[in-house]
């Protein structure tokens, strides 16, 4: 029990630091108190030893945002996915074969998060943001990981899309088409109006990741997305050679037609 105080201080910090990060300008110290749930008086200690380590900054007006230390930390961190580094000219290349929308992810335990992304440069385009941290039962991008990763855990994860609501049978029909051509192709499946095609990345440890290429359905529609399929295979199996990783046999034989 003792060390009970300090796990709870140390979650609300947390509580305020994604708060900041979340928001879209500074935040005041009313505001971040009543998002969080934190009381005035703890918010405003928080804060403080936040702020003496730069990870919050405060400006003339007593309003925060996120501080050097936050930033510099997650700099480093974007630093430190090879996944990330491997796939930064592949991105660029997608981006400007499709002219749409092309994001990376990856594999967080039971979830998958954006770590990069190419926007499309048309008018009407898909936005993602850099940080969206979804389950990977959510959309294709989700998918395709999910379709690689040991029984065990994607039995824990289905279970839990069932508890929300998910069609199950219809899930197990996706996974089953991306083990079968080594892509998802989808049309409004997790956003109305938006087409989504995603391919898994892999490392020596097994599948680490997912490239997506969005955009909207009436541009970005099955026709040219299944079309682009194997080409988009072809890119992310490059990704995975450069991690060292192996593409299962739907690879081999994408790439040999």
């Amino acid at each position: 029990m003792a060390g009970k105080p300090g796990a709870q201080t140390a979650r609300r910090a947390l509580d305020l630091l994604v708060s900041l990060v979340d928001a879209a300008e500074p935040q005041s110290l009313d505001e971040l108190a009543q998002h969080t749930g934190i009381q005035y008086s703890a918010a405003y200690r928080l804060l403080k030893m936040l702020e003496e380590q730069e990870f919050v900054l405060r400006d003339s007006d007593k309003r925060y945002s996120a501080g050097s230390a936050l930033i510099t930390l997650a700099a480093k961190i974007l630093r430190q996915l090879d996944v990330r580094n491997a796939a930064t000219d592949t991105l660029a290349t997608i981006a400007e074969q499709t002219n749409e929308t092309v994001t990376l992810h990856v594999r967080r335990h039971q979830r998958r998060i954006c770590v990069d992304g190419v926007e499309s440069r048309q008018a009407v385009r898909r936005v993602v943001q850099l940080g969206e941290n979804l389950a990977l039962y959510a959309g294709p991008t989700g998918k395709v990981i999910l379709a690689f990763v040991s029984e065990a855990e994607r039995r824990a994860i289905l279970h839990q899309a069932g508890e929300v609501g998910e069609d199950l049978e219809f899930i197990g029909t996706q996974l089953d088409e991306v083990r079968q051509k080594g892509y998802l192709a989808t049309l409004s499946d997790r956003t109305a109006g938006v087409g989504g095609l995603s391919v898994p990345i892999f490392h020596p440890t097994g599948v680490v990741g997912a490239i997506t290429v969005s955009g909207p359905e009436s541009r970005w529609h099955r026709k040219h997305m299944e079309a682009y399929g194997s080409t988009l295979v072809e890119h992310a199996a490059a990704v995975s050679t450069a991690l060292a990783g192996q593409m299962p046999a739907f690879g081999a034989a994408q790439l040999a037609t």
